[in-house]
């Protein structure tokens, strides 16, 4: 149950609170400008001015209270004379009236009188019978006289050189001609280009003062005249002083007997009228600050007040300014000071908007008296400057009462009223690129044009509830989507509407609250839609006490400060309202349609609508204010906690504004979040990672809260958003494609080779072992397959027989044979394959294929990706298998799937993989695969799509890879999709050979056409543009590729080509072994012949003494070698040849002397 505390205080005005303090101190004054009208009055003690020029003639009125030091506007009740400056003004005491004579427009010099009474805040114009001709140049002084009051002119006419001069009687309403008249071009040199007459009048008892000179050249006359019997006295003077500006000085005062006048910055003429000679003039200097010029003056007792005009800044140059001056004469110095310093704001205005954006206050538009404003502004509040902005692209219509919302570093409006009309229409403001951008919707349906509508914004919807137009209230909630630009009508009550509400989303609640019915009284229940399941929840009951005031939503809790009730009531009264209670204090603070925005710990508000009092308003007038409104004063109630705005950090209960690199996007944080590797933020005061803006291009950053990139290096490439630098070879190529090569015969596999070498050591380690054991050895000779082909010598009978020699190349034979038979048949069933490939019309193929499907497999890869990129835990539960999370997703379009999968990753790199996975895919004519990214900061500078399908060709797969890069500058980020384009060639595989499938389909893939970006922003807008997306189109082409293998040659070939194989290898084996076996006999006969020389070299010895042959020398017969034995006698010839004596005995014998006879 909602508990009403309300807090009475007595409502006499002292004990009311004021929450709010002014800025400046002194009000809003007048805005800047020159040749105004100013005048004093001694009754209230206030400045009035009027008029005067900025960049238009203008006709306000303004009071400077001189007790209160503050600017006052004041609206007439009654038409106000013509726009004009360097009028005359004085005040007549008759009736304390503000009167003005004379002037100039822009297309007219003016000699009228007209008089502003305060009592009745009307002006009346004086009519008179006779009056003096306009003047283009003149002075004027009020004065009275032996109790009437008069007013005394003495001026140049128009295309006359004779000064004239004219007095008036205020109380008579009669002008007379007056005595004094000059030809002024007898001390004014006319060439010179800055030249202006100069008169100042002052009074001295019953004389008037005349003075009157050149502004370039200090060349002049002095004039006394007595008042009462005319009587002049006249002096000239001549001064060598040359000044070539454009700006003058003018103000004069009479102290006593003394005439002081201005010429220079920091210089007064002083001379005493009773000896005005120019030899007696005294030089007095000025201190302090730097004076106006074509400042109007009016004389105070012992001062001179300037208003206006232009003032010498630090930068050497002029401004035009609205200060009020005051020279303080003394008769030995002047010393000038500011009483209100020069103070540059927007224009008066009401039903405009004011945001708080990177830690400034932005305003736009609005209504003044009779226009409307299309300007925008920024405010410093630490600085307290406003400046007035210059937009790059074409603005806003002016207009006023339009909806209005801000996120980032944008603001946007919509609809309004403007000179047209209502409106509709919706625009952006970019603070950093300091630019408007129109928003074009797609959608028929949209809301009508009306003014008086709120808005709010969250990425990346903005909506828009209620507001009016002819026909009365509205009362529908619309939600435009940023993604594709179009309005949807998401909730109606035709019963029930609200304008000049305020909207705001709190913990994914819209609320509506604080607005005003068809007759302007306070709506008495607030909206509250859930939007998320659009959800109307329970309204709260009625908390402000007044509609159209200031509403901010604080977490929970908000604030209802003043308002009016059908415009016939201001609500002088601040509601605070919580959970549970709702607390309201009196306070003497009236505001109504103004600009306004929470910052820090405040609230600051601009404008508003004019009043007199609580039931004296004027909706259509604006109210010159700035101010703010201290929340602290709040804290405590019910045990009120005020946090700070976003983009603020608290720090021993003091709000601190984030510096730069960092971002804070609540109101209860104690430290400002640091923006993210790749990405800087050169600004304070950021409310989102989406002011964390990428690195451009040629930059880096490899650190997390930096406020600047660093530049790349040069040989390296530093694509937007750079974490670090890149080699030239990493980066992507444009297009690749890899595509099923043509079938080749495979190579003989390892085991095969090692089968090989297997067989052939163990034939050898067989035939090694073999020889080393006489039965094994027998063996072997038994097995002798060459038992016809060993060697015999020519002309002896051919002989049958083994031998080892014979079994061992045998059994070679036999291993290269079983080598060959199993690398044949191994050969027949894997290398005896032949493929055929054609292409044909696509319908064909279909009369032997019921549908062609294959697997498909697309990698998305955003570079530099802005966000998470995270695969939720059990999201295909809620939603599908098409689900990363519910802001990443794929649609298909025209794809039969028996099953799908997708994942996403990202890596160190910072790039978001998305890998889509279709399996048994049909693609039909137009097929396509979008992938959707809606998460906070969903952007990337670099995309890239690789394709693969499963080919009809048997382990193999069609794969493309293309890339797209922004324009420079530039990133991916919006609602349209970046486009790829694929080819795709239904591929259809039969095959006769048991070792593949028997019939298989897929897809061939090729580049169909370039991509082309979708939408592009430029880095500073990416803080309200939003979404990425990426689609994928598949271009089913018309014809098919058919593939064929089948075995190359027949069973019957290759078993013929085997024998011939073993013959040819029984022949070679057999020839091999014939030729070692003779090299074996050739060695063997070889060793017998030397057996049998030795033995006849042996035997010699035998021969000698059976034929008792002996030489004349003695026989040593030590040197005959005994190694043979001796021989039977009885051997046979045979014995005795073989028994022959080797060469070496020989050798020795004949050198022994011998006799070989």
């Amino acid at each position: 149950m909602l508990v009403f505390v309300v807090l009475i205080l007595a409502r006499s005005e002292e004990f009311l609170t004021y929450y709010s303090t002014e800025i400046p101190e002194t009000g809003i004054g007048p805005e800047p400008r020159e040749y105004s009208t100013i005048a004093y009055s001694s009754f209230s003690n206030r400045i009035y001015v009027f008029g005067g020029f900025s960049k238009q003639y203008l006709d306000d009125l303004w009071i400077f209270d001189l007790f209160s030091l503050h600017w006052s506007i004041i609206y007439p009740n009654s038409i106000s004379p013509t726009k004009r400056s360097t009028a005359s003004g004085f005040i007549s005491n008759q009736y304390d009236e503000f009167c003005i004579y004379g002037g100039k427009t822009q297309e007219y010099v003016l000699n009228d009188m007209w008089c502003f009474n305060y009592i009745y805040r009307m002006w009346r114009e004086i009519i008179q019978d006779f009056k003096p001709p306009p003047f283009q140049s003149f002075g004027s002084k009020k004065y009275e006289l032996n109790g009437s009051e008069y007013f005394l002119i003495v001026g140049i006419e128009l295309l006359e050189t004779i000064a004239k001069s004219y007095i008036y009687d205020i109380k008579e309403n009669l002008w007379e001609i007056w005595v004094v008249y000059f030809d002024y071009t007898t001390f004014m040199s006319f060439y010179l280009f800055h030249q202006k007459l100069i008169i100042n009048i002052e009074i001295y008892e019953d004389s008037a003062i005349v003075f009157a000179c050149g502004a370039a050249e200090i060349n002049g006359m002095i004039f006394n005249v007595n008042l009462t019997s005319s009587n002049i006295t006249q002096v000239d003077f001549k001064n060598s002083l040359y000044l070539q500006e454009k700006y003058f000085f003018s103000g004069s005062i009479l102290i006593d007997h003394y005439f002081f006048f201005q010429y220079l910055d920091n210089q007064y003429f002083k001379f005493d009228i009773f000896t005005p000679e120019q030899e007696y003039w005294e030089i007095i200097y000025v201190f302090g600050e730097y004076t106006l010029k074509n400042s109007p003056y009016i004389s105070l007792n012992q001062s001179i007040y300037y208003f206006g005009g232009y003032a010498f800044t630090s930068s050497n140059t002029y401004i035009l300014t609205n200060s009020l001056q005051n020279h303080e004469i003394n008769f030995d110095f002047v010393f000038s000071y500011f009483i209100v310093n020069h103070y540059v704001s927007p224009p008066n205005r009401l039903a405009h908007c004011l945001h708080s954006i990177r830690g400034k206050l932005w305003l736009f538009g609005g209504k003044g008296k009779g226009e409307f404003f299309s300007d925008t502004w920024s405010y410093d509040p630490e600085s307290d400057i406003w400046t007035l902005l210059n937009p790059m692209n074409k603005a806003p219509t002016a207009r006023s009462h339009f909806a209005s919302a801000s996120g980032a570093d944008h603001f946007i409006i919509w609809g309004g009223e403007d000179d047209s009309g209502l409106t509709n229409d919706m625009f952006i403001y970019n603070v950093i690129k300091n630019s408007w951008t129109e928003i074009i919707s797609n959608s028929i349906n949209q809301p009508r044009k009306r003014k008086g509508a709120c808005m709010t914004f969250e990425v990346p919807f903005a909506y828009i509830y209620g507001g009016m137009d002819n026909n009365g209230i509205y009362g529908d909630l619309w939600r435009y989507d940023f993604r594709d630009n179009t309005y949807e009508m998401i909730y109606e009550n035709k019963d029930q509407g609200c304008v000049f509400c305020s909207c705001n989303i709190y913990e994914g609640v819209l609320i509506a609250a604080g607005g005003s019915d068809t007759e302007g009284n306070l709506q008495n229940k607030d909206l509250r839609i859930e939007l998320s399941s659009m959800k109307v929840l329970p309204p709260r009951d009625k908390f402000c006490l007044a509609g159209e005031g200031i509403y901010v939503q604080f977490g929970n809790n908000s604030l209802c400060f003043g308002g009016h009730t059908g415009y016939r009531i201001l609500a002088p009264v601040a509601a605070v309202c919580l959970p549970n209670v709702t607390i309201f204090s009196f306070t003497q603070d009236v505001v109504y349609s103004a600009g306004y925005a929470f910052h820090s710990k405040k609230i600051y508000y601009h404008g508003g609508g004019y009043y007199l009092s609580q039931t004296v308003l004027f909706k259509d007038l604006p109210l010159p204010f700035f101010g703010i409104i201290n929340l602290d004063v709040f804290n405590g109630l019910e045990d009120l906690q005020v946090n700070c705005s976003e983009g603020f950090y608290i720090e021993r209960n003091i709000c601190k504004i984030c510096p730069p690199g960092t971002y804070s996007n609540k109101t209860t944080t104690s430290e400002c979040l640091k923006c993210p590797k790749g990405c800087y933020n050169p600004y304070k005061g950021a409310t989102s990672i989406r002011q964390c803006y990428p690195c451009e291009e040629g930059t880096f950053n490899d650190k997390y809260g930096a406020k600047a990139c660093k530049i790349c290096s040069q040989g390296y490439q530093c694509p937007t958003g750079s974490q670090k630098m890149l080699n030239w070879s990493t980066k992507f190529n444009s297009i690749k494609s890899i595509q099923p090569e043509i079938y080749k015969v495979k190579n003989s596999p390892s085991w095969e080779v090692l089968f090989q070498y297997a067989i052939g050591i163990i034939v050898v380690l067989l035939i090694f072992f073999a020889l080393r054991f006489e039965k094994t050895k027998e063996l072997i000779r038994k097995i002798d397959f060459y038992v016809s082909s060993h060697t015999h010598e020519i002309g002896d009978f051919v002989q049958l027989k083994k031998t080892l020699i014979g079994g061992v190349f045998t059994m070679i034979l036999f291993g290269a044979g079983i080598i060959i038979v199993f690398s044949v048949i191994l050969i027949y069933f894997t290398q005896n394959i032949t493929e055929l490939k054609s292409l044909m019309p696509l319908v064909i193929l279909e009369n032997n294929v019921n549908k062609f499907t294959a697997n498909l497999f697309i990698e998305f890869t955003l570079q530099n990706y802005g966000d998470s990129c995270t695969q939720q835990e059990g999201i295909s539960e809620i939603y599908s298998s098409r689900y990363c999370s519910k802001d990443i997703y794929i649609t298909v379009d025209s794809i039969n799937i028996k099953s799908e999968s997708i994942k996403c990753i990202k890596n160190i790199e910072n790039s978001c993989h998305v890998i889509y996975q279709c399996y048994k895919c049909e693609i039909s004519i137009n097929s396509a695969v979008s992938l959707y990214l809606a998460e906070d900061s969903s952007y990337s500078t670099e995309i890239a799509v690789n394709v693969t399908s499963d080919s009809s060709i048997p382990e193999s797969s069609s794969s493309v890879f293309m890339s797209l890069s922004p324009t420079p500058g530039q990133i991916f980020i919006g609602s349209e999709p970046s486009q790829f384009y694929f080819s795709v060639i239904p591929s259809y595989f039969t095959s006769t050979i048991s070792s593949f499938p028997h019939e298989l389909t897929g897809y061939h893939l090729s580049p169909a056409s370039t991509p082309s970006p979708g939408s592009e922003n430029y880095i500073e807008d990416l803080s309200v543009a939003t979404q990425l997306s990426v689609r994928v189109n598949f271009n089913k082409l018309s014809t098919g590729l058919y593939t064929s293998r089948y075995q190359g040659q027949s069973a019957l070939i290759f078993i013929s080509g085997l024998f011939g194989t073993l013959s040819g290898l029984t022949g070679v084996i057999g020839i091999a072994m014939t030729y070692i076996e003779g090299i074996f006999l050739k060695k063997k006969n070889k060793g017998e012949r030397k057996n049998r020389l030795e033995n006849i070299i042996e035997n010699q010895y035998i021969c000698q003494m059976n034929f008792k042959v002996a030489d004349s020398n003695e026989i040593d017969n030590s040197q005959i070698q005994r190694n043979f034995v001796v021989p039977d006698i009885s051997s046979s010839v045979e014995s005795l040849r073989l028994s022959m004596p080797t060469r070496s005995v020989i050798s020795n014998h004949k050198k022994g002397g011998w006799v070989n006879t």
